[in-house]
């Protein structure tokens, strides 16, 4: 389960699954909400991930180009949360609704209890013909610093994934005017 692996073993796990699905395979999670008691009496949960975090694997919604950096796209499918038994209860018996949930789970614990997500993967770094926001100057910048960066190490391979990102961003693939 990647909530169990540090970050380095989680990035690691991210690529090779990454690497050895086929196109639009579908990976499912099922994780423990982080405050919830699943997760935090037990000790072999090193990590919270969210689907927040995990959004992180679209280079589309990436604010920290950890997509990027990893050389993978994940997309979430679908994220469904499972309400701990006490107020699943509330809400069959319609003592309280899923926004009134909503609320309570943003202040108190053992509330939501796991947390399912389907990802799917997507080879191409970015959807061609797509919408995609150009990457921000500042963000070209800091791929334009770890590609040099890589090269300088002879790390060919991680160069090679930021240039072929770099050379596929949306910016690149737009049709030129006359």
């Amino acid at each position: 389960m990647p909530c169990r692996l540090d970050a380095p073993s989680l990035c690691l796990a991210l690529k090779k699954i990454w690497q050895l699905c086929r196109e639009d395979a579908v990976v499912k999670l099922r994780i423990p909400h982080p405050h919830h008691d699943v997760f935090l009496r037990d000790l072999g949960y090193v990590r919270a991930l969210l689907p927040e975090s995990l959004a992180q694997l679209d280079p589309r919604h990436s604010v920290t180009g950890l997509a990027a950096q990893l050389g993978v796209r994940f997309e979430i499918l679908e994220t469904a949360l499972t309400l701990d038994h006490h107020w699943q209860k509330a809400i069959e018996e319609k003592k309280l609704n899923y926004d009134d949930i909503q609320l309570i789970s943003k202040q108190a614990l053992n509330v939501i209890e796991w947390i399912e997500m389907k990802l799917q993967i997507k080879k191409s770094l970015w959807v061609q013909g797509s919408s995609a926001s150009p990457l921000e100057p500042v963000m070209r910048k800091q791929l334009e610093e770890q590609l040099a960066a890589h090269l300088a190490r002879g790390d060919e391979k991680a160069a090679d994934v930021i240039r072929k990102f770099l050379e596929n961003s949306p910016e690149n693939n737009r049709p030129r005017g006359k």
